[in-house]
């Protein structure tokens, strides 16, 4: 490997995640659209078409009744603030939601939903079981639910207080 390889490949990864964010955001923002207006215009890109698609299939087959989307959430306990991305009733329950485009799940996605809840708690919401992630396949149109366990704030504060620490590092190194 030479390292005109290497950073040819660097190039070509960021060129590709950046395109990955780009429909990740455009298909968040149509779903926010949705959520507060109704409005169902859809978009000429395939794979926005695709994780709408996803979307409202999962809307409609879980009869998903929006209460809100896009609220923003602080935890004045723990000093963080965030912004989730639905709540809804599900089954006659009302549930926090949060949406992922990516390829697969992360376990990470189960700390941030989980202070999403904390926080919203805190501020006095109640809800009547654990969040959910809603994962929208950009490839397929397909959606897949992963129903938390439990509730998991401590590693989403110690992972909050690592990266406070290495902004210091920076800012001092």
């Amino acid at each position: 490997l030479t390292e005109e390889i290497i950073s040819e490949s660097k190039k070509a990864y960021n060129v590709v995640r950046e395109a990955a964010a780009d429909i990740g955001s455009r298909t968040h923002a149509w779903c926010e659209a949705y959520i507060k207006t109704g409005e169902r215009t859809l978009p000429d890109d395939e794979k926005v078409l695709n994780g709408i698609t996803a979307f409202l299939k999962w809307v409609d087959e879980h009869k998903v009744k929006f209460i809100s989307s896009e609220r923003m959430v602080y935890s004045r306990k723990h000093h963080y603030i965030g912004t989730l991305d639905a709540e809804a009733i599900i089954d006659d329950k009302k549930v926090l939601i949060d949406f992922k485009t990516s390829s697969g799940y992360r376990n990470e996605y189960a700390l941030q939903v989980s202070a999403y809840q904390v926080a919203a708690e805190e501020e006095g919401s109640r809800y009547e079981t654990l969040p959910i992630i809603v994962r929208f396949d950009k490839l397929t149109g397909s959606f897949s639910i992963t129903k938390l366990g439990s509730i998991e704030i401590e590693p989403f504060l110690a992972a909050k207080e690592v990266l406070l620490w290495a902004r210091k590092q920076k800012v001092s190194g």
